[in-house]
């Protein structure tokens, strides 16, 4: 959507400190629920429920975009951006006073 190179790298840093937060957040949620003594296997539990619904997207996407998006790339991530929104959203209730310290 942009030709300049100065605002793609904008964009492009936007979206690196976007995906950190993604990956980190939801392991900052549950640290503090979690006993100490069992943090490094809970973690990895809670690491596996996060990846396996990464490999099911990136093993199905190329179904999706084939056969419901006539592969339009921009449906596709306009349909990412959709679910991410959702996502966002069903997090709201989630409630966790260290976070909001943090904040």
């Amino acid at each position: 959507l942009t030709h300049s190179v100065l605002w793609l790298l904008i964009l492009m840093v936007g979206i690196g400190i976007s995906w950190a937060s993604f990956n980190s957040i939801p392991f900052a949620m549950i640290a503090n629920k979690i006993p100490e003594k069992d943090l490094g296997l809970q973690m990895g539990i809670f690491n596996v429920a996060i990846c396996l619904p990464q490999i099911a997207v990136s093993l199905g996407a190329g179904y999706v975009l084939k056969n419901w998006l006539s592969n339009d790339v921009a449906a596709l991530i306009t349909l990412a951006g959709i679910f991410l929104i959702i996502a966002a959203l069903l997090t709201i209730p989630i409630k966790d006073r260290h976070l909001q310290e943090i904040v």
